[in-house]
């Protein structure tokens, strides 16, 4: 009854230590969330497919408010925007067309002789901003009434470009929700880092540097692929690699994050043959990402596919290793496999959304990338629970030796005692 007393009592403390970051997390949503704009800074759009140069018709999304980029090699898409602006007292800022930032390769209008700077996901012009969340076409302001746009993008990597026609303003306004959202998952994952690289200076436990290293490579992917890591100079050399550097980033991702889970769910003993599978699974994850830093062309054609393979093996893998560790009572086990399942599921609505599905607001454009890090948070506290574990078991180990010690003597007077003498 007291072990049943202790498990409750230390799943309550679980519960409650991985509750912290998801609190934070549902208390942040609903700022970033709400509403940006009142009636009258939004005119309505709808998007009509047109032929490219090779005949092709560009697909858009159920809505009719996004144009579909399929992937898999660089090849134009194109669409006609329809929309209406009001006529004004210039009192109002001007109207800006805002497309949601995707990883593309071109993108541009074009109204007759009227074009607007072209923009490249990976090439940030200087007049963006700090950590953008869109592409903004402002228009001119002696436009009125019924307008006629052609939108034209090109890209490698499958991504949906939500239209919205919106105030100057109102646009400025999304932008700074969308980086202050980005900045505080990056200062959150850099925290994360230097908090984990201290404590593998103290415990020098390795679980501790991988975890650094899963930290560090999540933070690079997620900077690229919200376009932020290629404004800064170093860094801004990845962007030859387009869009394979993004895959490269995620298989590499992967393979740590893989090697994390095996070491915190002590999976070694428990299920040898899965963490050999991972081992091996992690070195082809390795390999096919320095395929993609090759920069080959036809690569592309078939990264879509093995890339969403390699996420889903990936998801399966991790699943089943955290729930066995659950079951065998490692701490935190339970609350990480539910932010684990919730990261899964977060990538797949993701991958949805890329497919023009569903609505893209700001905050289901990073849901994804806010669980992975409250997943990281709950990881590390689990880790940081760890080394109390570890101090309570060497502070048993060194009182256990003293009275070891004086039973040793006390065991070999009893054996002398017991040996009937020789002879």
């Amino acid at each position: 009854m007291l072990t049943a007393l202790l498990q409750d009592q230390k799943l309550h403390q679980e519960g409650r230590m991985a509750a912290g970051p998801a609190l934070l997390l549902c208390l942040f949503v609903p700022t970033v969330a709400g509403a940006v704009h009142g009636p009258g800074d939004e005119v309505s759009v709808q998007l009509q497919p047109l032929a490219d140069a090779e005949g092709r018709v560009a697909q858009t999304s159920v809505d009719g408010h996004a144009l579909l980029i399929p992937g898999g090699r660089a090849r134009e898409s194109s669409a006609r925007l329809r929309f209406r602006l009001p006529d004004g007292d210039g009192s109002q800022s001007r109207w800006v067309v805002w497309i949601g930032r995707n990883p593309v390769d071109t993108v541009m209008l074009q109204r007759g002789e009227w074009r607007s700077a072209q923009r490249d996901f990976f090439d940030p012009a200087e007049d963006v901003g700090i950590l953008p969340s869109g592409f903004q076409f402002p228009l001119p302001a002696d436009w009125r009434g019924d307008i006629e746009l052609d939108l034209r993008a090109s890209g490698t990597l499958r991504s949906a470009l939500r239209v919205k026609v919106l105030r100057e303003s109102v646009a400025m306004r999304i932008e700074q929700r969308g980086a202050a959202l980005a900045a505080a998952i990056y200062a959150s994952l850099f925290t994360l880092a230097l908090l984990t690289l201290a404590l593998y200076g103290a415990a020098r436990d390795r679980i501790f540097l991988i975890f650094f290293g899963a930290t560090t490579c999540a933070l690079l992917l997620l900077s690229a692929e919200n376009g932020h890591l290629y404004q800064l100079p170093v860094f801004g050399l990845l962007s030859s690699w387009r869009g394979q550097g993004i895959w490269a980033l995620g298989l590499v991702y992967l393979a740590v994050v893989l090697q994390l889970i095996v070491r915190y769910a002590d999976s070694a003993k428990a299920m040898p043959r899965l963490v050999r599978f991972v081992d091996g699974y992690g070195i082809a994850l390795s390999m096919l990402a320095a395929v993609c830093l090759l920069g080959l062309s036809v690569v592309d054609m078939v990264l879509p596919v093995l890339g969403t393979l390699a996420w889903t093996v990936a998801a399966a893998l991790g699943l089943t290793l955290i729930v066995d560790g659950a079951r065998r009572k490692v701490q935190m086990a339970w609350p990480i496999a539910l932010l684990v399942g919730l990261t899964v599921v977060a990538v797949f609505t993701t991958e949805v959304v890329m497919r023009g599905r569903w609505v893209d607001p700001v905050w289901l454009r990073y849901a994804y990338q806010m669980v992975l890090v409250a997943s990281a948070a709950v990881l590390a506290v689990g880790l940081i629970s760890r080394i109390s574990d570890y101090r309570n078991q060497r502070d048993r180990d060194q009182l256990a030796r003293p009275d070891c010690q004086r039973r040793m003597p006390r065991g070999a007077a009893r054996a002398r005692l017991n040996t009937p003498p020789r002879g």
